[in-house]
């Protein structure tokens, strides 16, 4: 990094945080605001002077810009966290950036208020996201040359605006989801060990696509473990991305709530699997196997859970399916309101789950997939 360019990424750094630190207490028009913009704006022609774009990277807490890592303080960590709590990594802006931009950079990481905007691109501005791979107890590591080691950075940017239109209640692009859940599926055929197909999206930060993917591709590794192939694989793949679309349509103050939910809050969460199941109906392209796991994936297996159905009613393979791949990645992610839980916790809560939430059968084809995976670890540990 040239030295005659750290005064002038500090100042920009400075501006940037002053004016989204404000912008919770102001409206654009406030003169507080205006100056604020005029300021990052201002930092940013010198900074952007001679150059093609400015890139700055989230790495966890830290930040580095133009390659390095950029000095820590109070201010980058709260760059950072900000960056974090909004799904942001890359933050990439070219020169010729116009105000209505910057406000738009500034409102992205502010995100204030119940629904605040989603995190949109444009011209000058693009938003995107870093992968940064750990070791998880709970799955293995891919080795290098894995067709599923890149798997993360496309398909979640992908589902991401896939969301996002879902959220503004637009049309759903199911194509991008039929061409992901392909691509999942020709990576899982690659693979000796269709459960290492899970590792890659453990590292990535945004809970609701992660999930999504997540549960997708437990559905997928329990799918083939029972044989199940072609359209029926298939459409199970596009279930676990959607089961949670209704969860879309409730306030994030409820879902990213720390304390206890009331009553009230209890109500509107048990609400999602029937405004997504209504959602996917409406949505053409969508296969059946999605709306109805959608609508049936917090039922339970002793039929005590919600929505609330008759006594006689048969529940879909794929919705049973997508309730244990939903329970495993859920105890597996930190959440706001509590950490992540160890693969010991999740067995033990699976098998207390038999027979009430969960179907038999199907747990404990998912625990052999767990006792598989296990002996393929430590047979790759041994041969290392």
């Amino acid at each position: 990094m040239a030295p005659e360019r750290q005064p002038l990424i500090a100042a920009f750094l400075h501006h940037l945080t002053a004016a989204v630190a404000n912008a919770g207490l102001y409206s654009r028009e406030h003169v507080q605001m205006r100056r604020l913009v005029g300021a990052v704006a201002d930092a940013l022609a010198q900074l952007l002077e001679g150059t093609e774009e400015f890139l700055l990277l989230r790495l966890d807490n830290e930040l580095v810009i133009d390659g390095l890592p950029w000095k820590r303080s109070l201010q980058t960590e709260r760059l950072a966290a900000l960056m974090s709590r909004r799904g942001i990594g890359r933050i990439r802006i070219a020169p010729s950036i116009t105000p209505e931009e910057i406000h738009g950079l500034i409102e992205a990481l502010a995100g204030r208020g119940l629904n605040p905007p989603p995190v949109r691109s444009s011209t000058h501005l693009r938003f995107g996201r870093v992968e940064v791979r750990r070791r998880s107890d709970a799955f293995l590591d891919l080795p290098p040359d894995s067709p599923l080691a890149e798997l993360s950075r496309g398909e979640i940017s992908r589902l991401m605006e896939i969301y996002s239109a879902v959220k503004r209640r637009q049309k759903m692009n199911v194509v991008g989801l039929n061409e992901m859940v392909s691509h999942f599926i020709a990576a899982f055929s690659q693979e000796a060990d269709p459960f290492l197909a899970l590792a890659p999206l453990r590292a990535l930060d945004e809970y609701t696509f992660t999930h999504a993917t997540n549960v997708a591709l437990l559905n997928l590794a329990q799918a083939v473990a029972l044989g199940i192939e072609g359209q029926a694989l298939h459409d199970i793949g596009i279930a676990g991305l959607l089961h949670d679309v209704g969860k879309l349509f409730i306030p994030d103050s409820i879902l990213n709530k720390k304390e206890p939910l009331d009553e009230l809050e209890w109500g509107i969460i048990r609400q999602h699997p029937l405004q997504g199941a209504r959602y996917l109906l409406n949505s053409p392209g969508v296969p059946r196997a999605a709306v109805v796991s959608a609508f049936e994936h917090h039922l339970r297996y002793d039929r005590q859970g919600y929505p609330a159905v008759r006594n006689q009613w048969a529940q879909n393979l794929c919705s049973q399916l997508t309730a244990i791949s939903d329970l495993v990645d859920s105890m597996l992610t930190p959440r706001p309101y509590r950490s992540a839980q160890s693969v010991r916790e999740v067995v033990k809560a699976l098998k207390a789950n038999v027979g009430g939430s969960l179907h038999p059968q199907l747990v404990n084809n998912f625990l052999r997939i767990l006792v598989q995976a296990k002996k393929r670890d430590a047979e790759n540990t041994r041969s290392a």
